[in-house]
């Protein structure tokens, strides 16, 4: 009886995120973020701009996760239609993906992968003597073969979000998703 009851909490949660105005409102302001994102230019030479860019950038990016969050939610949710959560999700994949775009993913998670994997199986190993020769150093092996796979996987995965990054960040398409987005979210606050 009890787990029945988390079960219904966790979806009486979710019903109540993707409730009426919220995706709406959410909606708007992560389009009003993408808009500025695409009008906004800092001159480099100005320490003080820079920051001001690092600080939107890093709001702009936990908006962006927080709407693409919420465009799942909503996306399972009946009351809203489903172009409000797609919406959600694309918006929220133009602020998410631009700050990351030209950072090398694939490398940074292929290695600590590897790395993390390996350091457990030696350290889990009892030493395996062999004429003199501990064979745990065969593990290099492994490593090296670890971090190849997991690279070849991963990049290929990290190219594919920097297409879709840099397409969904370019500046005439985050003025344009900025522009229908609000559109849509105050049309949405109105439909649904």
């Amino acid at each position: 009886m009890k787990r029945r009851c988390k079960i219904n909490e966790k979806v009486l949660k979710i019903y109540y995120i993707a409730r009426y105005p919220l995706p709406s409102a959410l909606l708007i302001i992560a389009s009003f973020f993408s808009f500025l994102w695409a009008i906004t230019r800092s001159d480099e030479n100005k320490k003080g701009e820079k920051v001001i860019e690092t600080i939107f950038q890093f709001i702009g990016f936990s908006w962006g996760v927080t709407t693409l969050v919420w465009g799942v939610y909503t996306l399972g949710s009946e009351s809203h239609p489903g172009w409000v959560a797609w919406i959600l999700i694309v918006v929220g994949l133009s602020l998410f993906l631009k700050p990351i775009k030209n950072i090398p993913w694939a490398s940074l998670v292929s290695l600590l992968a590897a790395s993390s994997l390996t350091a457990l199986l030696a350290y889990n190993m009892s030493p395996i003597p062999f004429f003199g020769f501990d064979l745990r150093w065969l593990l290099a092996i492994v490593f090296f073969s670890l971090l190849f796979t997991l690279y070849i996987i991963l990049k290929f995965l990290e190219d594919l979000f920097k297409v879709v990054g840099i397409v969904l960040s370019s500046d005439p398409i985050s003025l344009i998703i900025g522009f229908a987005g609000m559109a849509l979210g105050i049309v949405s606050l109105f439909v649904v």
